[in-house]
């Protein structure tokens, strides 16, 4: 066995080297400690960590409303609404029971106001004095006036032979309404000629003065009763008669007009 020979600048013997420095295979020696860096300046005190911030990280997500919580809270909103619905329609309810007497007596007087002050009473007892005779105090009423009518009278049963069931009697303040409103008569009926052979739509006179054109007279059906209307234009009238189930017939509502007109 050979021995390697010792180095004379080795006193204490140790082993040299004799690996060749181009050896590039060998087993590196362990270290026991690295050049250049100091184990004793490495701190092992906790410190905490320095948390990112989530504007800074590029992974931050927004966060996300499950569905039942969504859900959970539509259901919450829909229920309040439905609580203040109540609530508002029981105080309309509270209002208008306790509201309706007080709110309708006012309203009701301002009616009867207006209606009042649109008849004038005067007229209306001129009216009243050119009714055809076979009518008692109580068998006409005011009503509601139409086609610029000064006063309107809606009359009952005329008590003489052959008179009328209904009739309607209107006061005018002028010639030309007086015309316009007999021919709106005129127009809601079926127009016949009148018995004996009369034009209809047609003059009529007064047996006093049979040279003079009082007015005029038509004969007709409204909704299949006989109907008479005429005018009387030296008083500004427009008389509207007419028959019910009963009668009487067109040739006796026309004899009745021949004594009353």
């Amino acid at each position: 066995m050979s021995v390697p020979p010792i180095d004379p600048g080795d006193p204490q013997g140790r082993e040299v080297d004799t690996r060749s420095d181009g050896a590039d295979t060998d087993p590196l020696p362990a270290l026991s400690s690295f050049p250049g860096f100091d184990w004793n300046t490495v701190s092992t005190e906790n410190r905490p960590v320095e948390w990112v911030s989530a504007a800074a990280d590029p992974f931050a997500f927004p966060a996300v409303t499950s569905g039942r919580v969504r859900r959970r809270r539509k259901a919450l909103a829909i229920a309040g609404a439905a609580v203040a619905a109540t609530v508002l329609l029981a105080g309309g309810v509270i209002v208008w029971l306790t509201g309706t007497d007080t709110e309708g007596q006012p309203a009701s007087g301002a009616a009867s106001t207006t209606a009042s002050a649109t008849r004038d009473r005067a007229a209306e007892a001129k009216l009243r004095a050119l009714l055809p005779a076979g009518y008692g105090a109580d068998s006409c009423r005011p009503a509601d006036l139409t086609n610029d009518a000064l006063a309107v009278l809606d009359c009952g049963t005329n008590t003489d032979a052959g008179g009328p069931p209904t009739a309607t009697y209107a006061l005018f303040g002028d010639r030309q309404t007086l015309i316009t409103a007999f021919e709106a008569v005129v127009d809601a009926t079926r127009v016949v000629t009148c018995p004996g052979n009369i034009q209809s739509p047609g003059p009529w006179r007064r047996n006093a003065t049979p040279q003079q054109v009082s007015g005029t007279l038509f004969c007709g059906f409204e909704q299949q009763r006989p109907t008479l209307a005429w005018t009387d234009e030296e008083r500004s009238l427009l008389s509207t008669v007419r028959s019910g189930p009963q009668g009487p017939d067109l040739s006796q509502l026309y004899a009745w007009w021949s004594m009353h007109s």
